[in-house]
């Protein structure tokens, strides 16, 4: 008989982060950051044997806090899009950690939440 010791969350979440930011052009830029990033996790950049364009890209924008980690979670399912000075992010995943630093990076205002809490918001599934 075989035990099952394990928990799986993904795709459990139904999570709304929004980011405003103090202008269009910021907001802007946090997508085109979380873009980039989602890129290199779809092309598996940051798992290189040698991850040279990967730090490059850390170098180059800044964001030397973010780990290999962390952009391997933006691989997963996630939605983003501005609406003037705000990004709206809704995700089924747990593992935020990549969209939260790149938005305090670029230096958001952070609401994040619960869809299943607030169906009335029109964010999230079933919103």
């Amino acid at each position: 008989m075989k035990i099952w010791y394990g928990y799986g969350s993904e795709h459990s979440a139904n999570l709304v982060i929004i980011g405003r930011f103090k202008d269009a052009a910021t907001a802007a830029e946090a997508v085109g950051l979380l873009t980039e990033m989602q890129g290199l996790a779809a092309a598996g950049t940051h798992k290189q044997a040698d991850k040279k364009a990967f730090y490059d890209v850390l170098m180059r924008t800044q964001l030397i806090d973010l780990t290999a980690a962390d952009v391997d979670a933006l691989a997963y399912d996630h939605s983003w899009q501005q609406n003037g000075n705000s990004v709206n992010v809704e995700t089924e995943e747990s593992d935020i950690q990549a969209i939260i630093k790149i938005m305090l990076h670029k230096g958001a205002k952070i609401e994040l939440y619960s869809a299943h809490d607030y169906p009335e918001t029109g964010y999230g599934r079933g919103g």
